[in-house]
């Protein structure tokens, strides 16, 4: 039985409308790295009015999704993320995660988390997220490159069962033993 102060941190998975209200650059918690942490106050549901976080990292492989979620809660890209200060309405997706067992807590529990910070309406910041068209170009380019080779072994692997399939009905020496 989750206590109250547990309860209290723990959200239905969901989408939810929060208003950002505080930021601010925090260690991971091996504080080997740094990430950039955005309180939200929920503004519906069961637990309308707790506060919950999302955090984004700062690495290369994360940069530009923290910074379009930065954009999201009122960041110009100009300001140095240290002095900005999230502010306004966002739509936020809550999942549910196990935190793995540690010598601290032996047995994992469940803990609900941020995982998507998206505009209120679904199309407010895509002016600013759209990627430039050249850049948008070879985006698409490539995705075009990879469908067709994912289609293109799809294809060759069912021929192949096929063939193989024919083969040993036809009495071939394809014995798989």
């Amino acid at each position: 039985m989750a206590t109250e102060n547990e309860d209290k941190y723990f959200f239905e998975p969901g989408t939810y409308l929060a208003t950002a209200t505080s930021g601010a650059v925090v260690k991971s918690k091996g504080g080997d790295t740094y990430r950039y942490g955005i309180q939200f106050r929920l503004k519906e549901g069961e637990k309308s009015g707790n506060l919950i976080t999302w955090f984004g990292g700062l690495g290369e492989k994360s940069a530009e999704f923290t910074a379009k979620t930065l954009v999201l809660v009122g960041w110009d890209q100009k300001e140095a993320i240290d002095k900005f200060k999230p502010h306004g309405d966002a739509r936020i997706v809550i999942v549910t995660e196990t935190m793995p067992a540690t010598p601290e807590y032996p047995t994992p529990k469940p803990r609900s988390v941020v995982k998507y910070v998206n505009s209120v309406d679904g199309h407010e910041g895509m002016e600013k997220m759209a990627a430039k068209p050249e850049e948008a170009r070879s985006a698409a380019d490539s995705f075009m490159t990879r469908l067709t080779a994912v289609r293109k072994a799809g294809a060759n692997a069912a021929d192949a069962a096929k063939n193989n399939e024919f083969s040993n009905q036809a009495g071939g020496d394809d014995i798989p033993f």
